[in-house]
């Protein structure tokens, strides 16, 4: 199962989140579009479960002060 995150982007166009998720390991670019400010996690077995669901809020806060809230 592969799941795609939109990384939020601060100010100036910097996405620090996506940059480095990427340089470490914890996601890969996306599968359709790389240079976008989108990331993927594939999901290989169920220990990446716990994985997917940090991702998942990690980008939570990012993604609520990107919208104003």
């Amino acid at each position: 199962m592969r799941i795609d995150y939109k990384c939020p982007v601060t100010q100036g166009g910097v996405n620090s989140l996506r940059d480095a998720l990427l340089e470490n390991g914890l996601a890969e670019e996306h599968h359709w579009v790389p240079n976008s400010g989108w990331i993927t996690f594939q999901m290989r077995s169920e220990e990446d479960l716990s994985h997917a669901l940090w991702l998942t809020t990690a980008f939570i806060p990012a993604l609520r002060a990107e919208d104003g809230d």
